[in-house]
């Protein structure tokens, strides 16, 4: 991920002659983006539209809901013979896609991948990535599961082991968040006590579908016992939660449910079966992507590195002047209890957590 080569000026992938400030510059912004029927990129695009036009830039969005169409759409496109003055890639697909990534990048227009961070082999093809990082998100939950089997063992609850026990009901398999996140997860609570006693992924993202799995693996995993479940995301923790309840589990009491970012039904942190969310707004995501797009179109020059946006509660912070290869947003952990009033650059966590 930090491997992303130096890019500036007119190098291979940071623009061309359609890309940057210069008075024959294109002002449309083309965005392969998975579909709309998806609240969450729905919303980066409602929040990346609005920093957009502000800036007199418009956003064009080509939906792609698969490897193959994508490849098609992008070939579409680049054919038209008119280019952009940027690309936003979004991949479905990350590893499968990495071809069209490639004709993308080599139409001289920089490209910038949003909201998966990219796999290896495509960080050639990238003028920069701006988004979330999901293995950082996974090192909080495994932080957030660490205070949660504390607290556990400070209310007198019997462990089923010294250390305590995890079980994962995780995303769906070939997403790249299924990965990153768990690997983030591991790395955190290695050395901790904490053990993982089960994994296994579900077939869709919704509460429905972690309900589903969660049940199957409580069945499973019941002899063994366990103390904690990760959630990847909130959805996921308001279906596991569901099924906790319906097998004689008290999350929140006798287990604890660790969420993985927050992401629509925020009931369960309200009413405290839920141990934590991880804040990753949509709207803030988008703002801050389209802020360090438009800044490299200004100046088209990308420092090598990593920049972190700071969680500031009260205001958005002032951010650099020249992109980063990797532009990250802050997910700032937050513990049930101070959700309600919790802030980030301003704005209530309750408004960036449902949409």
């Amino acid at each position: 991920m930090l491997g992303l080569a130096a890019c500036d000026g007119a190098e291979a992938g940071s623009g061309g002659s359609t890309g940057g400030s210069g008075a024959s510059a294109s002002k449309e912004i083309v965005a392969f983006l998975p579909p709309a029927s998806d609240p969450y990129p729905a919303n980066w695009l409602k929040s990346a539209t609005a920093e957009a036009t502000k800036s007199g830039y418009t956003i064009r969005v080509v939906t792609e809901d698969s490897a193959s169409a994508a490849q098609a759409q992008v070939q579409q496109v680049l054919g038209s013979g008119k280019l952009p003055a940027l690309f936003v890639w979004w991949p479905i697909q990350p590893e499968a896609q990495v071809g069209s990534l490639a004709q993308l990048s080599a139409s001289g227009v920089p490209v910038f991948q949003a909201n998966q961070l990219p796999v290896a082999g495509s960080e050639k093809y990238l003028t920069a990535y701006v988004g979330v990082s999901d293995v950082e998100i996974g090192k909080i939950a495994g932080q957030a599961a660490i205070k949660a089997r504390d607290a556990l063992k400070k209310s007198g609850a019997q462990l089923t082991t010294p250390g305590g026990a995890v079980m994962v009901p995780n995303l769906p398999v070939g997403f790249g968040a299924t990965k990153d996140r768990i690997a983030g997860f591991k790395s955190a609570i290695e050395g901790s006590g904490l053990t993982i006693v089960a994994e296994g992924n579900a077939t869709g993202f919704s509460a429905q579908d972690a309900f589903t799995l969660t049940s199957q693996m409580i069945a499973a995993n019941k002899s063994k016992g366990f103390d904690l479940v990760y959630a990847p995301e909130d959805d996921y923790a308001v279906g596991g939660i569901r099924a906790l309840t319906q097998a004689g589990y008290k999350p929140g009491k006798n287990v604890e449910v660790i969420g993985g970012s927050c992401h629509g039904d925020d009931s369960t942190l309200k009413d405290k079966s839920q141990f934590n969310t991880i804040i990753q707004g949509a709207g803030l995501e988008g703002q801050f992507a389209m802020d360090r797009m438009l800044q490299y179109l200004k100046k088209p020059k990308v420092q090598d590195g990593q920049y972190v946006a700071p969680a500031d509660a009260d205001a958005v912070p002032k951010f650099p002047d020249t992109v980063s290869k990797l532009n990250i947003i802050p997910t700032p952990l937050v513990v049930a209890g101070d959700y309600p009033t919790a802030k980030l650059w301003g704005t209530p966590d309750t408004q960036w957590c449902t949409y």
